[in-house]
């Protein structure tokens, strides 16, 4: 592990990414977490997105303890917008990007780019845990057991580990190389971000590393994006989804019986999440995507066979086919509820 005793010349600069906006309850704990690295060759570049809170106070109050921060103000646009700001302003050989109301282990960095160096990997995979929304609490994740085991692997099979479920896309997941980035951009505006990147990323490495150690802690919070759905994060994870299929076709089209698979079960899942959401869409708005998505869907499913597809899917496809989709949703709630 590197430690506070070895001389940080002898290690590449790592850029952390923290885009702020109206986190002033949680952006104090997320700040304490990086400065206290024991990895010490770094710069922490927080990026206020226009916060409207005490964060943009906060943020300067930090960057007078400590001279690896660096504050940035900018007129909101997001946080693809903020990343895409945050990642033209580093300096870093590799960058990691937080997200400003969850907390990370004070070794994250450390242990990470002791891979990145003894393996010669591009980007380092690691496990996160679930924080309570008051930081008293954590839990495993849904799918921590799901992880790969330790070791490196090409681009090619760690994309095929995420079209398979066995690893997430988050962004704040993993550190990369900063070249890793040169074409490659946050879509702004848009919700679920990360799932349209991280694909791209991955692909552009020659070799990734998958460490098993919990190292990074996701706040759960009520008011988050994906804590209140909207009609937007349905449509957003259509586009990404569009994003993942066109990726694999052009440039590993070995593995696009692999994502389709994926492609198919993440559109069902969206689909009965946004059809027991339906009245918050416009009028037409949700008939608009439901018919996109069932077009899609029969594209996917005509070239993949009905062989190719999990229980899962099938059972959740006749629902569809048969209109049982807000039925299924009722009683879904309605258990959720029940069991809690």
């Amino acid at each position: 592990m590197l430690n506070s005793s070895t001389a940080t010349e002898q290690f590449p600069l790592v850029s952390v990414i923290v885009p702020v906006y109206n986190v002033e309850s949680y952006l104090g704990a997320c700040i304490e977490s990086l400065v206290q690295q024991d990895y010490l060759n770094l710069e922490i570049l927080l990026i206020d997105d226009g916060s409207r809170d005490g964060s943009p106070q906060l943020c300067e109050e930090w960057a007078q303890k400590d001279t690896r921060i660096r504050v940035f103000h900018k007129t909101n646009g997001g946080l693809s917008d903020a990343r895409n700001f945050g990642l033209d302003q580093a300096a870093g050989e590799y960058i990691y990007f937080v997200d400003s109301d969850d907390v990370v282990s004070s070794h994250l960095i450390s242990v990470a780019m002791d891979k990145v160096l003894s393996e010669k990997s591009d980007m380092v995979f690691f496990k996160y845990r679930l924080l309570s929304e008051d930081g008293t609490d954590s839990m495993v994740s849904n799918d921590a057991d799901s992880f790969p085991e330790e070791g490196i692997v090409t681009a090619k099979q760690a994309l095929a580990d995420l079209w398979s479920w066995r690893m997430p896309s988050h962004s704040w997941q993993y550190i990369a190389k900063a070249t890793l980035y040169q074409s490659i951009r946050f879509p702004v505006g848009q919700f679920l971000e990360d799932v349209a990147t991280t694909v791209r990323i991955v692909g552009e490495a020659s070799a990734v590393y998958y460490l098993p150690s919990e190292l990074y802690y996701y706040r759960i919070r009520n008011s988050s994006i994906l804590g209140q759905p909207s009609p937007q994060l349905f449509i957003d994870a259509l586009t990404s989804t569009i994003v993942n299929d066109e990726y694999a076709r052009k440039h590993f089209p070995e593995l696009v019986t692999e994502e389709l698979k994926w492609s198919v079960q993440y559109l069902i899942m969206n689909l009965f999440q946004a059809s027991g959401a339906r009245a918050q869409f416009s009028n037409g708005e949700y008939q608009r995507y439901e018919g996109h998505v069932r077009s899609l869907l029969k594209a996917h499913c005509k070239e993949l066979g009905w062989r190719n597809l999990n229980g899962f899917c099938k059972l959740r496809l006749v629902a569809i086919r048969c209109g049982l989709m807000p039925l299924w949703s009722t009683f879904s709630s309605r258990r959720h509820r029940n069991t809690r």
